[in-house]
């Protein structure tokens, strides 16, 4: 601990309150080093533990986050992902392979989109905000990059194949769901959607 001296031990308070002008002699005491040292040491010891509490209760929050995204299982097994993925693999989308990475095809990427509709991946970058369009037979689907927070992928078809969801919100009711996404293309995809940020 450090006392400022000057007449005698100085008052709590600012140096104007003190009385003290300038070119004043002032004498500081202190506590000898090594006692500095265990303080110093004995701190930072507690704000370890207090950081490492933290550490597990935001670990313990992470889990009750993912525990309450809305999912009850693999998405595979869900009711409504179910119907979607007994359509298989729509015509045009290619075969899936696990052990390898591609970058995205200069043609649109075809999956199956939430209505169990063949949709197109096309990416609008040429416009303000830049936009993915999922585009199917019937209507076309505009979502701005910076909309998508995040992407989640569960495999199917033993691997070489995912279920992408695109989370717009923070419920697992804002997702856009894509069926059967080529794994190879995976980490392009999110390179593409997630990687940009204006």
């Amino acid at each position: 601990m450090q006392k400022l001296m000057f007449k005698g031990a100085l008052k709590q308070g600012t140096l104007s309150e003190n009385k003290i002008k300038n070119k004043s002699k002032l004498k500081l005491i202190g506590n000898p080093m090594d006692q500095v040292m265990q303080i110093v040491h004995k701190t930072q010891v507690d704000a370890d533990k207090a950081t490492n509490d933290k550490i597990l209760g935001f670990e313990q929050e992470l889990k009750k986050e993912k525990d309450d995204d809305g999912d009850t299982g693999p998405w595979k097994d869900m009711k409504e992902h179910k119907k979607i993925l007994d359509m298989g693999v729509p015509e045009g989308t290619g075969a899936g392979n696990k052990s390898i990475r591609l970058r995205l095809p200069s043609s649109p990427l075809l999956v199956r989109g939430m209505d169990g509709q063949p949709v197109r991946i096309v990416f609008r970058m040429q416009i303000t905000p830049p936009q993915v369009w999922l585009q199917s037979v019937t209507r076309t689907k505009k979502i701005p990059l910076g909309q998508v927070h995040s992407i989640k992928c569960e495999d199917i078809e033993d691997g070489n194949y995912v279920i992408m969801a695109l989370q717009l919100g923070k419920t697992s009711k804002s997702r856009v769901y894509l069926y059967f996404v080529p794994k190879q293309y995976v980490e392009s995809l999110k390179t593409e959607i997630i990687g940009y940020r204006p």
